[in-house]
């Protein structure tokens, strides 16, 4: 990778790292960029994933202020953990071609949510937890670990 190419994505890195602190998503642009710099699916993944440790990390900042329920949060906890491992065996054997058919289809699921929903985060709201909820929350916690 060239040397300006290097520091764009350091810099787009950057930035999406710190909307992921904030309100996550930090996939939905790191994971784009590497890909449009070169880098392979693979490789753009598990570097991917490496990243979000680092900003699952900021989950310590609010623990500490309180702003985390360990208690309300177990559940999900343990779905998604289960859904990581099995996901990323599962990733390591589909090749690259079928990989970004898969995950173009999902990064444009989750792009309609988003425009669809237009008052995400803004109101607190009451919602019913449909299975179709629920899963889509584990796809979208599932890729900032």
């Amino acid at each position: 990778m060239e040397l300006i190419s290097l520091v764009i994505l350091c810099i787009i890195i950057f930035l999406a790292s710190i909307m992921g602190s904030m309100i996550g998503g930090a996939f939905l642009i790191i994971f784009p960029a590497m890909l449009f710099f070169g880098m392979g699916v693979q490789e753009s993944i598990g570097t991917n994933k490496l990243l979000m440790i680092a900003i699952g990390l900021s989950s310590i900042i609010y623990y500490k202020k309180r702003n985390i329920n360990l208690k309300s949060s177990l559940p999900f906890i343990i779905v998604l953990i289960t859904g990581v491992v099995l996901g990323s065996l599962i990733v390591i054997k589909i090749p690259e071609n079928l990989l970004k058919i898969i995950i173009a289809i999902l990064m444009i699921i989750i792009a309609a949510i988003i425009l669809i929903e237009k008052n995400i985060g803004v109101k607190e709201k009451k919602i019913k937890l449909t299975k179709t909820r629920f899963l889509l929350w584990c796809i979208r916690y599932a890729q900032e670990i």
